[in-house]
């Protein structure tokens, strides 16, 4: 799946409708959400009524993920993986491992992008990019650093 990583832990999920709610969370994640500048977001999850809250977690998308109508701002029906694909679709991998860049943890290149930065997504959130604000994993095998790792169990 695209953007570098999302989990699920399902040993205390509880309901299947719960597993269903986290796997859709975790998938989001996987297309980028939150963006800086989706409507309510903090720190990855978004405030109101959406399955991407932590607070408010609903089995609903909630309108500021999708037809948000932001064209500055990515909107989930926009993403490459959705289907059936957008007459104008976007890739959040290279996009986030973009952000991530810029914010200075990934190992550079051009994540197949031929520019810098999609024009249509002009956000004035994606202009000031805050360091260690994104994380790519994308090739992290060929980049990583062996101390970062020495505090996990």
């Amino acid at each position: 799946m695209g953007v570098h990583s999302g989990y699920t832990f399902m040993k205390r999920a509880g309901s299947r409708e719960d597993i269903i709610k986290i796997t859709i969370h975790e998938l989001l994640h996987g297309n980028g959400f939150s963006w800086k500048c989706t409507k309510g977001n903090r720190n990855g999850h978004v405030s109101g009524p959406s399955v991407l809250s932590n607070e408010n977690n609903q089995y609903i998308l909630g309108k500021m993920i999708y037809e948000h109508g932001d064209e500055s701002c990515p909107d989930l029906k926009d993403s490459v993986y959705m289907a059936p694909t957008s007459d104008d679709p976007y890739d959040p991998l290279p996009m986030v491992c973009h952000l991530a860049e810029r914010s200075g943890r990934a190992h550079g290149g051009s994540y197949g992008f031929e520019d810098d930065w999609p024009e249509k997504y002009n956000h004035k959130k994606f202009n000031k990019i805050k360091k260690n604000s994104y994380w790519c994993t994308y090739k992290l095998s060929e980049y990583a650093e062996t101390n970062w790792f020495r505090e996990w169990k």
